[in-house]
């Protein structure tokens, strides 16, 4: 919801006032990034299935399973070093910037 509430208000900046908006290089960058990166989150949360939650949890519950296969088995690097799909996007993010 929020990324397509960006991109909307972006488009529509563009649209009405073109002189305050550029769509240069970088601006191509960003979207390809933020494209792959809600990609990712996606994957993660189709390989994660009944696993996902958007709660944080603070303890293991009886019913949880490291989930190691699917998109897991390619970004086990930031699945390591973060707690949850989210993180995983903005180590991303900042590892660029």
């Amino acid at each position: 919801m929020a990324t397509a509430s960006g991109v909307t208000e972006f488009l529509i900046e563009l649209y009405f006032f073109p002189g305050l908006k550029s769509w240069g290089l970088l601006n191509k960058i960003g979207l390809v990034m933020v494209i792959v990166g809600q990609l990712a989150r996606t994957l993660a949360m189709f390989s994660a299935k009944s696993n996902f939650s958007h709660h944080v949890e603070y303890y293991k519950e009886e019913h949880h399973v490291l989930v190691t296969d699917g998109i897991y088995r390619y970004v086990c690097v930031c699945v390591c070093v973060c707690d949850e799909d989210v993180e995983a996007e903005w180590v991303i993010a900042k590892a660029w910037i």
